[in-house]
């Protein structure tokens, strides 16, 4: 066999999902916890041209909501969720790639019509660790406790009040002998397309995610993972009250002095 078979991703897990609806979804009261990617597969060994891929690492997600209108998640307790770790690529001294790690997301909202995400417990995220590969390690998982994202035009409604999120952490990129995996980032609360609320959310421990070591200590570094208490993009209307952020740290760099240093990760409140 000239190259070798790459590993197959590992698969997703859900705790509660919706993903089609006609009507109006709550997620009241429910607990989600231990919730774990799986890993990827390892990439087999070639004979004379490459090593198989490693197999991406399958995300984690405590709520998952892609349909119906109005959503309402409120009063949910979810921690210890982890994404999954990526395939290695190690199998013989041939050029391969590392797979990618899983993500952790407490939870994800598509919204239609508007949202709530009102008085949630969230601790303990932290995504998956990046593949090794004699060539190229994969990226550690990102970690993200809420997001929103809007499905309709104009911008949709959403507000997320009273909410406490505690240790979300990024994973660590994997090892690479020519270039290592950039660690994941961290996030609170994102929105993506929408008009955003934020009102008495505490927030707190918040790190990205380290970016992978080197076998050679040379080579340029990987980046560092960033972190953000709360993200907007595309957010037209956004505002904030009585919010607060504590602890937010960026991932360092992998690699050594020796080599080149890689774009600085950022630890911030608000992006």
């Amino acid at each position: 066999m000239l190259a070798g078979g790459d590993g197959g991703a590992g698969g997703i897990a859900f705790a509660l999902e919706i993903f089609s609806s006609t009507g109006n979804v709550s997620y009241l009261g429910n607990l989600a916890s231990n919730v774990t990617g799986g890993d990827g597969g390892a990439g087999g060994a070639g004979t004379t041209t490459r090593n198989g891929a490693g197999g991406a690492g399958g995300d984690a997600y405590g709520i998952f909501t892609a349909g119906g209108m109005n959503a309402s998640v409120s009063g949910n307790t979810m921690a210890g969720l982890l994404g999954g770790a990526g395939g290695n690529s190690v199998a013989a001294a041939l050029p391969s790639v590392a797979g990618s790690a899983g993500n952790a997301t407490a939870a994800i909202v598509l919204v239609s019509g508007r949202a709530t995400i009102h008085d949630n417990r969230i601790d303990d995220l932290t995504g998956g660790v990046g593949g090794s590969a004699v060539s190229f390690g994969g990226a550690g998982g990102n970690a993200t406790a809420v997001l929103a994202i809007g499905s309709g035009s104009p911008f949709n409604d959403t507000t997320a009040t009273y909410n406490r999120i505690s240790n979300v952490t990024g994973g660590t990129g994997g090892v690479g002998g020519k270039l290592s995996g950039a660690g994941g980032n961290a996030s609170a609360v994102g929105g993506l397309h929408v008009n955003l609320s934020l009102a008495s959310n505490a927030v707190s421990l918040l790190q990205g995610g380290d970016g992978g070591a080197y076998s050679i200590g040379s080579n340029p570094a990987s980046a560092g993972g960033s972190a953000s208490g709360f993200l907007f993009f595309q957010v037209p209307d956004g505002s904030s009250s009585q919010d607060s952020v504590q602890g937010v740290s960026a991932g360092t760099s992998g690699g050594t002095v020796t080599g080149a240093l890689a774009a600085p990760g950022y630890g911030v409140g608000y992006y």
